[in-house]
């Protein structure tokens, strides 16, 4: 009992982060599905997200939940400004080029919150009370619990998108065939647009989430990676199995953070996600619940 109690301090913050990151992971599925590609400036938008949550709730002082709103209608705005400018014209083109246009826009992003906001490590509120609840004599802290119960309900909710609304179902149809899409009179571009955006706002969405527990500061931006390692191991044409992903990720990341960081130097806390990645992929290349495809020649 004593051993499960101690267990637990790391299990249920790292499945609470866990479903974070496969909030973070759904962003990169959603987007790969509808524009085959990786949106690899993911981590640079999560942490832009924090700061421009850091701008209406610190320097502006607006209240919480109004910084919140702004902040979402803010990177609403930055990304259709970005899939406009840089992805839209490179559509039909080969798809390294919208990649490496990802790739730049990362890079332009980091040296915009450098200019704004400089390189300290910035604070913004947190969204739950300091404390917890007792469990088995350990003590869980409100903000792990806030994050898990919010990261679930925009899961599902994504995911009721996804299946019964007419957006959802049309982005799901170009995943499969664009060309198919565009005979049915579904407009190709626009839900390029809609699946880019988003992909930004679940980014968003993670991003306030993490930065309220930790801090806001451009290097963090790895956070982003983690999601894509989410999402290959859950597999990129399943939604569902993003949520594994995280959740397997998460759960690795608390137990490696207490029975294996204590005696290391260091940190393998972070490293692991990419160690589970790539023994995913090494034994199921399209990830746990990917597909794959059959090509008759």
């Amino acid at each position: 009992m004593e051993a499960l109690q101690h267990a637990l301090v790391f299990i249920i913050p790292g499945l609470s982060k866990g479903l974070v990151y496969a909030l973070i992971g759904l962003g990169f599925v959603v987007t790969f599905k509808c524009t085959g590609i990786f949106n690899l400036a993911m981590g640079e938008i999560l942490m832009l997200s924090g700061y421009v949550f850091y701008l209406f709730a610190n320097q502006l002082g607006l209240p919480v939940w109004a910084a919140v709103m702004m902040t979402l209608v803010l990177m609403c705005i930055i990304g259709y400004i970005t899939v406009r400018l840089m992805i839209q014209p490179l559509v039909g083109q080969p798809n390294i080029a919208m990649i490496l246009m990802t790739l730049a826009m990362g890079s332009i992003l980091v040296a915009l919150m450098i200019l704004f906001w400089g390189s300290q490590d910035l604070i913004v509120p947190r969204f739950f009370p300091r404390g917890g609840i007792d469990v088995y004599g350990s003590v869980l802290e409100w903000h792990y619990i806030g994050f898990a119960l919010v990261s679930l309900v925009l899961l599902l909710a994504l995911l009721a998108f996804f299946r019964y609304s007419k957006l959802g179902l049309s982005m799901m149809s170009i995943s499969e065939d664009q060309q198919a899409a565009q005979a049915l009179g579904i407009s190709v571009t626009r839900i390029v647009q809609s699946a880019w955006i988003l992909g930004i706002l679940a980014a968003t969405v993670g991003g306030i989430i993490l930065t309220s527990v930790t801090a806001v500061q451009y290097s963090q931006a790895s956070i982003g990676m983690i999601g894509m390692a989410v999402a290959l191991c859950g597999g990129l044409q399943s939604l569902g199995g993003v949520i594994v992903g995280g959740l397997l990720v998460g759960l690795i990341q608390g137990l490696v953070s207490g029975y294996v960081d204590p005696f290391v130097p260091g940190s393998l806390q972070e490293v692991s996600a990419y160690i589970i990645m790539m023994l995913v992929l090494l034994i199921r290349p399209t990830g746990i619940f990917g597909w794959e495809r059959i090509e008759r020649v």
